[in-house]
């Protein structure tokens, strides 16, 4: 790692891949000290994320490492360099080096969700299931708590490590109108604002990063690494129960999580940019 960053004028960047054009060396300088970190105001962390530390500190919570809180810290810039910040409503990133306590962290609403029945949770590996009784509540209800999800604009985001087909790794009541679902298989049935299911045509049953977003009253545009898809799906309400993660009503995943947001809908530019950001602070890890 001691090359990645350098320079402010690092076109590359670290991390970068082929469609990357984040430069996560920009907010680096070079001292004789060695690097320092730059936040936008000039010196120590983004606000934003210093407002989690200080959350997790006020909560007694196992802070991450130095070096994991400069990659956090850079989540968060980037994310606001790309606009997709400020189209949250919850963001949780699991896989870290703090504890457990941290990892529930909403850095966006700044409470702790709730882990239900002790959910597996392993050092910069985020949360398992374990396909019987543990979940997390994000304790995210959009019809209460959405100022950016709303009915015909909305997107949810997972990121896995491992999965277990047939699973929901996200859900809220099987049949509530504006009922929210991923199911982690081939052609899922999905949901998002909505009472009919998406026989969406992408393949969930992998990892990485799966996104749902409802992008009109009619159309919901579904993606993971196997690819996108826009399919039609009438949108019903918005439900005010909230978004569980590794399950749905009856139903356990012994799958894995590292991340979650529930926002605005993203364009299929801001969803490279989201897997990027994502992906460059789990490689890192």
């Amino acid at each position: 790692m001691s090359n990645w960053g350098k320079g402010v004028n690092n076109n590359i960047g670290w991390g970068q891949g082929a469609n990357n054009d984040i430069g996560w060396g920009s907010i680096y300088d070079k001292s004789n000290a060695g690097e320092t970190l730059l936040s936008s105001g000039g010196s120590g962390f983004d606000s934003d994320y210093q407002a989690v530390l200080d959350f997790a500190t006020s909560e007694g919570d196992t802070l991450p490492s130095a070096s994991q809180q400069i990659l956090q810290n850079n989540v968060v810039l980037s994310l606001k360099d790309k606009g997709l910040w400020n189209k949250k409503d919850a963001f949780g990133l699991f896989a870290t080096d703090g504890n457990v306590d941290f990892a529930l962290i909403c850095w966006k609403r700044l409470i702790k969700m709730d882990a239900i029945n002790s959910p597996t949770f392993t050092i910069n590996g985020g949360f398992d299931g374990n396909g019987s009784s543990s979940y997390i509540d994000s304790l995210f209800r959009p019809a209460i708590d959405g100022v950016n999800f709303l009915q015909d604009d909305a997107g949810v985001s997972v990121n896995t490590n491992t999965f277990s087909d047939g699973d929901y790794i996200l859900g809220t009541s099987s049949t509530a109108n504006g009922n929210l679902r991923i199911r982690q298989k081939k052609d899922p049935d999905s949901q998002i604002n909505s009472d009919t299911f998406t026989a969406d045509g992408v393949n969930f049953g992998v990892t990485g990063n799966i996104h749902v977003d409802r992008i009109s009253s009619t159309q919901v545009t579904s993606r993971s690494s196997d690819g996108s898809v826009t399919n039609s799906s009438n949108s019903t309400g918005l439900t005010s129960n909230p978004i569980w993660l590794l399950r749905i009503v009856g139903q356990y995943s012994n799958g894995n999580i590292l991340s979650f947001s529930a926002r605005s809908s993203f364009t299929e530019q801001e969803k490279d940019d989201y897997d990027t950001i994502i992906n460059t602070y789990l490689n890192a890890l």
